[in-house]
């Protein structure tokens, strides 16, 4: 058992130990001096070659969990959160690749502006801002957001700031303070992968946390490469939409997404 560190970051990977390896890297790379103060936490979800052997020798600070089935994103990270018991937990994509010590920074400024959960910039291959982060995407603020054009502008805006109070981030790369998380549950296990994290959003605004994107720190997001080793993009999509469908309607008034529904299918017909 580790003596409780200041961070425990957390890494899921499925079929993709190399871009696990190219992260590891670039951790090692850029939070040198920090490895030491932080907890890294990499877990398997069946994958045919997790390749722990070479993962184990190349970088020993890094905790190794193996699931014999595959749980899925949520029921993966609700199986060791019991486990955590540091002050702060991150999310943190095995498609990604840290350009800085974004860790660091992005732990730094949270807890400097008070923040319950927070991301950095994260960025595309082509070095483009990724649209990890938005206003909370209620059925009523995504009409009016969406139908006025603010959702753009929105997000331009809080892109160019260095701090920026946002509602939404996504999982690739989400720091949360532990004790913020709604009831101690993470996930909602009845989402095998996409939407659990617009779930445990929306119970974070219920429950009052706030939220920043803080852009001192810089990750590249690869964006669903491992994903897509499971299900084609059309596939990705549909299950995306239905299942965000389905999470509004259990934390918003029923007229509310029927409304959105309808403005939405009259403005595909137009």
């Amino acid at each position: 058992m580790n003596d409780r560190k200041q961070l425990a970051v957390v890494i899921l990977q499925y079929n993709s130990a190399d871009l696990t390896l190219q992260l590891l890297q670039s951790i090692e790379k850029f939070e040198a001096e920090k490895i030491k103060d932080y907890r890294f936490i990499l877990m398997d979800n069946a994958s045919a070659e997790p390749r722990f052997a070479e993962i184990a020798q190349r970088f020993s600070w890094v905790e190794l969990i193996e699931y014999k089935e595959n749980l899925g994103f949520g029921r993966a990270h609700n199986r060791v959160m019991p486990s955590i018991h540091e002050e702060w937990v991150l999310l943190l994509n095995n498609d990604c690749i840290l350009l800085s010590d974004a860790l660091t920074r992005t732990l730094r400024h949270a807890r400097e502006v008070k923040a319950d959960f927070a991301t950095c910039a994260v960025l595309n291959e082509d070095m483009t801002d990724q649209s990890n982060f938005s206003t909370l995407p209620s059925p009523l603020r995504r009409i009016l957001l969406n139908l006025t054009g603010l959702t753009r502008l929105l997000w331009y805006w809080r892109r160019i700031k260095r701090i920026s109070r946002v509602g939404y981030i996504n999982g690739a790369f989400l720091l949360l303070l532990k004790s913020a998380i709604p009831e101690g549950q993470l996930f909602d296990e009845r989402y095998f992968m996409y939407t659990e994290d617009l779930d445990l959003m929306l119970r974070l605004s219920k429950a009052g946390a706030n939220g920043y994107r803080i852009a001192d720190g810089k990750v590249i997001h690869l964006g669903g490469r491992s994903a897509a080793r499971k299900w084609s993009g059309n596939l990705i999509d549909d299950v995306k939409t239905r299942q965000a469908e389905e999470c509004m309607q259990r934390h918003y008034p029923a007229w509310q997404v029927s409304l959105q529904k309808k403005i939405y299918g009259l403005l595909k017909r137009v």
